[in-house]
């Protein structure tokens, strides 16, 4: 999701994944001539333990992990979801229905997700103190 939509608080890592679907969607212009098929995959939150593992700087981990509003998906389930994506031939794979849901939101009027970056930015510089 952090490559489709703007994401405060990791913007590196936004960075990087914008560059990721921009990519990948190229190259499935560019490629589709050939014969080549390309997906790119955004699953949203998956309980892969990358959360967990981050580094979080100046907060404490519980009380991050307690912004996340939703509960992951099973990577087990994020794993059929993206090989029917990829069978179905899909340009851009999204995982979870809550990364849909802001990517359709964004789609439709990119200023919709403006007061929702707003308040997840509130409560997380009030974790800072």
């Amino acid at each position: 999701l952090a490559g489709l939509i703007p994401t405060a608080l990791i913007t590196p890592y936004a960075a990087a994944k914008h560059g990721v679907v921009g990519l990948s969607t190229s190259l499935r212009a560019e490629a589709a001539g050939l014969g080549v098929k390309v997906s790119v995959v955004c699953p949203g939150y998956v309980r892969t333990g990358a959360t967990e593992a981050a580094t979080i700087l100046k907060v404490k981990r519980e009380d991050v992990l307690a912004l996340i509003p939703f509960k992951g998906m099973a990577p087990v389930k994020a794993a059929r979801v993206i090989l029917c994506g990829v069978a179905r031939n899909r340009s851009i794979i999204i995982v979870t229905r809550h990364a849909r849901v802001p990517w359709w939101l964004y789609r439709l009027h990119p200023a919709l997700l403006a007061p929702l970056a707003r308040l997840g930015l509130k409560y997380f510089r009030r974790l800072r103190g």
